[in-house]
C-alpha cells in the first residue's frame, strides 16, 4: 500500500521534531568541537523507508530549525550548517535504491548506509567547520585533525 502525502507529510515533521530534540540533548565532549547524538537517526529512518525527498524535506527542516534555534543564530553561513541534516535525510535513502535485491533492508545493507551516511556527513561537518574559520577569520589548523577524530567517533557510535 502507498503512502499517502498526507501521511508523509505527518511523518517527515514528527521525525524532524524528534531529530530535533535529540540534537538539543547532544552530549557535548571537551570544548564542544565533537559531540555525541543521535539525531540523525530519525532523518536517516526517513529516508530509508519513505525516500529521499521526504528524508531531505524533514533535513531540511531541522536544519533550518537548528540554526534558528542555536545561540548564533542566521547568519551568512547558516546554509551551510543545514547540509549536514539535508544529509542524514538524503543518502541513506539513495543509497538503499542502489540495492537491487528483493530483500534490501537486510542487516549488511542497513549496516553499510548507517555507516557510510555518518561518514559523509563526518566529513561535510568538517569542511563546514573549515569552511566557518575561513570566512569567519578563526583559527583552522585543527581542521584536519578533527576529520580524522569526527570519523573516528561516528564509527565507534
Amino acid at each position: 500500500m502507498k503512502s499517502s502525502l498526507t501521511f508523509k507529510i505527518a511523518l517527515a515533521s514528527v521525525m524532524a521534531a524528534l531529530a530535533i530534540v535529540l540534537e538539543k540533548l547532544s552530549i557535548p565532549l571537551g570544548d564542544g568541537t565533537y559531540k555525541i547524538t543521535l539525531y540523525g537517526f530519525p532523518l536517516l529512518f526517513t529516508s530509508v523507508f519513505y525516500g529521499p525527498l521526504v528524508g531531505g524535506c524533514a533535513g531540511l527542516v531541522v536544519g533550518f530549525i537548528s540554526q534558528l534555534t542555536s545561540i548564533y543564530g542566521i547568519s551568512a553561513i547558516s546554509v551551510l550548517w543545514m547540509i549536514a541534516p539535508v544529509l542524514w535525510g538524503t543518502v541513506g535513502g539513495l543509497i538503499l535504491k542502489l540495492f537491487k535485491s528483493e530483500n534490501k533492508y537486510n542487516i549488511f545493507n542497513i549496516i553499510i548506509v548507517v555507516v557510510s551516511t555518518s561518514l559523509l556527513v563526518s566529513l561535510t561537518n568538517s569542511l563546514v567547520m573549515f569552511l566557518d574559520g575561513k570566512i569567519l577569520g578563526y583559527v583552522v589548523e585543527q581542521t584536519l585533525v578533527n576529520i580524522v577524530i569526527r570519523c573516528l567517533i561516528s564509527l565507534a557510535m
